[in-house]
């Protein structure tokens, strides 16, 4: 059989080498979740935040050139549908600002929102008096407002949105750049776990099989005890009963249920065959020192039934073949016995 403690070794090591694969499973879930979310907003977020962007730049930048094609205009219709082209391009310009604020801004964000919204506030009356004069037949004064203040004004507006644009697109790169290292942690952590249950699994094997041969032996050993023609009772290190072959049973008339667990010396009761002492003290110190005891010709043991038995034993450590102590559920110490005919 093993170690006592060995079966206590081999399920803490089979529970860690379950934690382990638990933990590999929880960490991998953890950043799988974590990659996701991290791509999500890339996509759902920065891309939109840059799509939007870009939106009002062309709108901005359009402005200014729906004014000049205006200039150019005699026919006063056409003039009027290019007129509605541009305060479609304003409404695009606007509808895409609303949009954008609605995803939230960080710190850097909102500095840039509210100077973009200074800026389109400068340069929207210019553009706004240059649609007067125009409607006034006022080219003249018209195309130099436009191209001496309006559209310095309106490009202004485009960069500052390059700007932002150019900071969406970084914090693209640093989220997906996260991503990157969160699944390179995560592939670390995962080999690192995975490393440490196969350790443990393999110290596990190596356990059990270099136990085996001992477990094999141990079983024997039991089988050969309870057949040979001699009483033999077996200890653990405190020298409490952990086997009894059936002549043991028979000769202290203590069974194996009730004797397991108690002191050798409670069961296998002996004293000088003069009644003068026992040898309890004795055969405690026997297994105490790991010292072999025989006594021939001078013993008598008291069993269960009250009867007093002329007995010879004799007292032995249990030592493998390197002459090492055996504190295997075989037993540490073994008493053997025999009946004086």
């Amino acid at each position: 059989m093993f170690f006592s403690h060995s079966k206590n070794l081999v399920l803490i090591g089979f529970v860690a080498v379950m934690v382990l694969m638990i933990a590999v499973v929880s960490v991998g879930y953890k950043e799988m979740n974590d990659i996701n979310r991290r791509m999500e907003l890339i996509v759902n977020k920065y891309n939109a935040k840059t799509s939007y962007i870009t939106t009002m730049y062309t709108a901005a930048r359009e402005r200014s050139i729906s004014l000049l094609r205006m200039l150019d205009m005699d026919d006063p219709f056409d003039r009027d549908e290019e007129y509605l082209h541009f305060n479609k391009l304003a409404t695009d310009f606007a509808l895409a600002r609303i949009a954008m604020g609605e995803l939230g801004f960080d710190e850097q964000e909102t500095a840039y929102s509210e100077e973009q919204y200074e800026l389109t506030r400068n340069a929207m009356p210019l553009l706004d008096q240059v649609i007067t004069l125009l409607l006034e037949d006022r080219h003249d004064e018209a195309r130099d407002l436009l191209l001496n203040q309006a559209i310095p004004a309106q490009d202004k507006v485009l960069v500052q949105l390059s700007s932002m644009l150019d900071y969406q697109d970084l914090k693209a790169k640093q989220s997906l750049q996260a991503a990157k290292d969160s699944y390179k942690q995560a592939e670390i952590q995962i080999l690192i776990l995975c490393f440490g249950a196969i350790f443990i699994g393999s110290l596990i094997a190596w356990f059990v099989i270099s136990h085996a041969s001992r477990a094999r032996d141990a079983l024997f050993a039991q089988v050969t005890l309870a057949s040979i023609g001699d009483a033999v009772i077996t200890t653990d290190e405190d020298g409490n009963i952990n086997y009894l072959n059936p002549l043991a049973e028979k000769m202290t008339g203590w069974n194996y249920e009730k004797a397991a667990g108690k002191p050798v010396i409670d069961v296998f009761y002996v004293s000088h065959e003069q009644g003068a002492q026992n040898f309890n003290d004795v055969i405690s110190e026997a297994i105490d020192s790991e010292e072999p005891l025989t006594i021939i010709n001078q013993a008598h043991l008291k069993n269960a039934r009250n009867e007093s038995i002329a007995i010879d034993f004799t007292v032995t450590p249990i030592l493998d073949e390197d002459t090492e102590l055996i504190t295997t559920e075989a037993g540490y110490g073994i008493v053997t016995a025999q009946l004086v005919l």
